[in-house]
Order: C-alpha cells, then sequence, then structure tokens
C-alpha cells in the first residue's frame, strides 16, 4: 500500500531520500503538466494525490496506460463506475426525496443553457444541459421541457423544485406545483441576491468600485501567473 498519506509510517527509502531526488521527481511531474497545458491549480483536485499514491505502491518498470486504453476500457470502466454511484443517488431521491434545481446562463458563443441538477443530502448529480437558444423561451415551452425532466427523475421522488425568478419561469413553477401536487417550487436565493447587487452596482456611490473590480477580475483572469498568484 501507498506510504504517502499523512501519517503513515515512512518507509527506509522515503527517509534516505535526499532533496535532489525530491527535486528531480518534483520537476518530472510539472514538466508533464506544462507541456500538456494542464492548468495549475488541476493540482488542488481530488484525484491528484491518489493518483500520485497508487503509482508508488507499484514496483519500478510500471508503465502507464496508453492512449487507446485512457480512451477506450478504462474511459468505459469509469462511465459504468460513475452510473452506479447515479443510481445509489436515485434509491436516496425514492427514500427521502429530492430537490431539482435548473440554472440557466449564457456561454461565450452567446447560447443560452439551461443545466438540470438533482440534490439529496448525499450529493447533487448533473442530469443534462439543454441548448435553448434557438427556442422562444416561452412559459409553455419551458413547461413541457420541465415535465419532460421531472418524469425522468420520477415526480414521485421530487419534493422541490428551484428556478430563476423570472416572470417565465414563475409561471412554470406554478403549472408544475398544479400538475404534480407532491412538490412546491421556490426561486432561487443566489439568483435573487444577485438581482439585488446588479440593482446596487448602478447607483453612483458605488459605480467606480464596481468598475474597478471588473477591470482587475478581467485581468486576473486573462493571466494565468497573475491568476495561480491570486488563488
Amino acid at each position: 500500500m501507498p506510504r504517502t498519506t499523512p501519517g503513515a509510517q515512512p518507509t527506509l527509502k522515503s527517509v534516505t531520500q535526499t532533496k535532489e531526488v525530491i527535486e528531480k521527481c518534483d520537476l518530472t511531474i510539472s514538466k508533464w503538466t506544462i507541456d500538456a497545458f494542464v492548468p495549475f491549480n488541476a493540482t488542488n483536485l481530488a484525484y491528484y494525490q491518489p493518483r500520485i499514491d497508487v503509482i508508488c505502491s507499484m514496483s519500478p518498470g510500471y508503465k502507464g496506460p496508453n492512449y487507446y486504453r485512457v480512451c477506450g476500457k478504462l474511459l468505459n470502466k469509469w462511465v459504468v463506475d460513475v452510473k452506479n454511484l447515479v443510481n445509489d443517488y436515485r434509491s436516496i431521491w425514492r427514500k427521502i426525496g429530492c430537490t431539482l434545481m435548473a440554472d440557466g446562463w449564457t456561454d461565450r458563443s452567446r447560447r443560452t443553457l439551461i443545466n438540470f441538477l438533482v440534490y439529496c443530502p448525499k450529493g447533487t448529480v448533473f442530469i443534462k444541459s439543454v441548448d435553448a437558444s434557438h427556442a422562444s423561451k416561452t412559459a409553455d415551452m419551458l413547461f413541457k421541457l420541465f415535465k419532460e425532466v421531472v418524469m425522468h427523475v420520477g415526480h414521485e421522488n421530487i419534493v422541490h423544485i428551484v428556478t430563476d425568478n423570472a416572470a417565465n419561469y414563475v409561471v412554470v413553477g406554478r403549472l408544475l406545483e398544479k400538475e404534480f401536487p407532491r412538490l412546491f417550487w421556490s426561486p432561487c436565493a443566489t439568483h435573487c441576491v444577485n438581482l439585488m447587487f446588479q440593482d446596487i452596482g448602478k447607483l453612483t456611490e458605488v459605480t467606480d468600485t464596481v468598475s474597478h473590480a471588473a477591470n482587475i477580475t478581467k485581468y486576473l483572469y486573462n493571466h494565468r501567473h497573475p491568476l495561480y498568484l491570486m488563488r
């Protein structure tokens, strides 16, 4: 088993490692990260250290999986694992209920996307993303879309629906409550607060401050190294 976890008893080999050896190992990992254009903040992801731990547990001469295994058999195996995980979540939905969340936003290509997610105490599951750019966002159209998702998740499992508080979404929420009496709708609190801050940002007392903050934010996100330092 790997010995790199915090608190584990160190091996004789790890004790005798010099700073030069550690530096060489770190440099090799960083070279791959930079050469593959992997974002630096990827080192903060959950699977980063476990990957290194399991490699350390292998004997010398271990060869990593090639392109065909990663995008073929191994990818398919992870898909099966994720499906099994979602099925575990579904058992929680049937037992205690869940919340269906709809998040509408516009990407850089000016496409209007609606993401559907399901929340329960065990965690949140992404259901699907719908491109609604070429459709009129009327209450009837949105109601049909939401009803389809509700039936996919299981109307008997959903007790709560959260959407934006735009007028058409309010109508959709009321229609869903009428169609499925066991669930209730509420507007997204975050969206409400966001709209409040937008109105506050229009006040003359804070306009300059908001403008400066927006320029700083744009600069950070357009320059990788300052963004890395900021994080």
